[in-house]
């Protein structure tokens, strides 16, 4: 121990220094005391003994549950071999089954890997005519009638042609397959109607779900070249004819077009994020990971423009702020009407455009003269708008959009690459604007 000696009292040789304590040394003399009080205390130690027991108890109870834990563990282990011996002997006699139908005995089909190229053809030429000339079978298989159906066939034949299996152009003279343009265009069409699986569709058509891919592929960049000749943004003249058709004076008097944007569910991203962000492909709005697409439309369901898709956490504001959309409805006479999610006039804006879209809750109150001029902006503008909801419900009919993408992957680029959202997503919009004319809104 170490004693301070005060320097202001002179020390003389028979006398002893005047010693002080330290304050860390008084602190544990003041802690020493306090514990032995606490030892002495009797309820203090009773407490001691109980949270001691307590504790013993506790890591009993966890050993006991523990062993319990690996005889559940064990069990389910047994169970879980036991199906998975079920689940083998299923999938021989499935294999078995397959051989025995796809057996040269019983049919004249096989697998791609062992098949000529006309036998295949002529397996799916066989199951295209068995169900191309039914009007009302056609319209459920393919989404369009058997009149409808030779019209684009006619249209798109020659791009077809022009084309090789790897959906490029032809450079010099190939010779040519027995496949033609009206059975892969039906295959296709039928595949973006229902999307079954490769394997179901390989064993109710007897091709090779690759080879499939290439039909697709194929006739997918043929249809592309009717897209670029339809989907198109129309002249003036053509917009202006459908001004007054919702009022003949108002503020809607000079809507022709509406505005609206969808989801469509699709896998999550397989890219790894930080702990603080998110996934930029799930929707917060729709709960669900996807892709956002926006579309305008005219007041009878037909289709203008459509975007490309964009993850769907990014709003509709934000894909029409990076297309621009604003810009073609500068100095006009005509405007466009969409959803609360849109703003296209600002504050700031110097030059405003015609636009509309609906009142807030906030903004409308229960009893006022105004407010109710509000609500019937709203219905008027809302029982006009659904046009753009009812168009989306008929894109969505179409299975390979409506569903879950299977195919769609944002983040892995697959070879071959069949799957183009963006090319899909515009024949349908064209394959739609052709099937109003028949089969109006």
């Amino acid at each position: 121990m170490t004693h301070s000696i005060k320097k202001d009292e002179k020390t003389s040789p028979g006398k002893l220094p005047i010693v002080t304590r330290s304050s860390i040394q008084i602190k544990r003399e003041k802690r020493r005391l306090q514990q032995q009080k606490r030892r002495q205390d009797p309820i203090i130690r009773k407490k001691k003994i109980e949270s001691q027991r307590q504790y013993r108890r506790k890591k009993k109870i966890e050993e006991l549950s523990n062993l319990s834990h690996i005889d559940t563990f064990i069990q389910k282990s047994k169970r879980l071999e036991a199906k998975n011996e079920q689940l083998e002997l299923e999938i021989k006699a499935y294999e078995e089954k397959i051989e025995e139908v796809f057996s040269p005995d019983s049919f004249d089909i096989q697998c791609q890997e062992d098949q000529d190229q006309s036998s295949w053809v002529d397996s799916l030429t066989s199951f295209v005519t068995r169900n191309k000339d039914d009007n009302k079978i056609s319209h459920r298989l393919i989404g369009l009638d058997v009149l409808d159906f030779k019209k684009l066939v006619s249209d798109y034949e020659g791009y077809f042609s022009e084309l090789t299996w790897r959906s490029t152009p032809k450079m010099r003279k190939i010779k040519q397959t027995s496949l033609t343009a009206e059975v892969a265009l039906w295959i296709t069409l039928y595949w973006m109607r229902q999307y079954p699986t490769g394997i179901s569709l390989q064993i109710t058509t007897g091709v090779h779900e690759r080879t499939l891919a290439r039909i697709f592929l194929r006739v997918m960049t043929a249809l592309d070249n009717i897209c670029l000749q339809e989907l198109k943004w129309p002249e003036d003249d053509e917009l202006r004819e459908w001004i007054g058709h919702i009022e003949k004076s108002g503020p809607l008097e000079r809507i022709v077009c509406y505005a609206d944007g969808t989801v469509l569910h699709g896998p999550r991203s397989l890219l790894k994020f930080a702990p603080g962000s998110h996934d930029p492909f799930f929707s917060g709005h729709k709960h669900k990971h996807g892709v956002n697409i926006v579309c305008i439309v005219n007041p009878i369901g037909k289709i203008l423009w459509s975007s490309d898709w964009e993850p769907g956490k990014t709003t509709d504001q934000s894909i029409s702020n990076k297309n621009e959309l604003r810009l073609t409805f500068e100095g006009k006479d005509y405007g466009i009407a969409a959803d609360g999610g849109f703003s296209f006039n600002k504050k700031d804006e110097p030059r405003k455009i015609i636009a509309a879209k609906p009142f807030r809750q906030k903004e409308i109150k229960q009893s006022d003269k105004v407010s109710k001029k509000k609500r019937d902006f709203n219905k008027k503008l809302s029982s006009n708008r659904v046009i753009v909801e009812n168009v989306f419900g008929r894109l969505k009919s179409w299975r390979i959009i409506g569903g879950f993408m299977r195919h769609f992957h944002p983040n892995v680029q697959t070879k071959p690459n069949f799957f183009d959202l963006n090319l899909i997503f515009k024949i349908l919009c064209t394959l739609h604007n052709r099937d109003i004319i028949t089969h109006p809104m």
